[in-house]
């Protein structure tokens, strides 16, 4: 976006389709850009390139920090509550099965990769 009004405007229509909960986040960077985030900023929504649809970012170490685990395969869709669902859904069903497989490498039953 060119300014920062117009990231401003976007974010808060953004925001009003996530809900009150939700805040806006603005900034600059080669252009300015905006995002809907929850808490501290470790589920966040952001437009596509071209604006069209949003998608979902879960930070796992720090807010907005991009190593998102699960960003590469989560779904794009215009209706951003939709990407948030998804997502979340995403990363519950890897968490599930990642997590039975930690626990069987702490109690011994797989061997760990060195």
């Amino acid at each position: 976006m060119k300014t920062k009004e117009e990231a401003t405007k976007a974010g808060k229509a953004l925001k009003k389709k996530l809900g009150k909960q939700w805040k806006i986040r603005v900034w600059q960077n080669m252009g300015w850009h905006y995002c809907c985030y929850l808490g501290k900023g470790f589920i966040s929504v952001y437009p596509s390139f071209d604006g069209d649809e949003f998608h979902c970012m879960l930070d796992l170490t720090m807010p907005f920090a991009g190593d998102c685990r699960w960003t590469k395969d989560a779904p794009y869709d215009k209706d951003p509550r939709k990407v948030v669902s998804a997502t979340l859904r995403l990363a519950n069903k890897r968490l599930s099965s990642e997590g039975e497989l930690f626990q069987k490498i702490l109690l011994g039953a797989l061997p760990a990769i060195s």
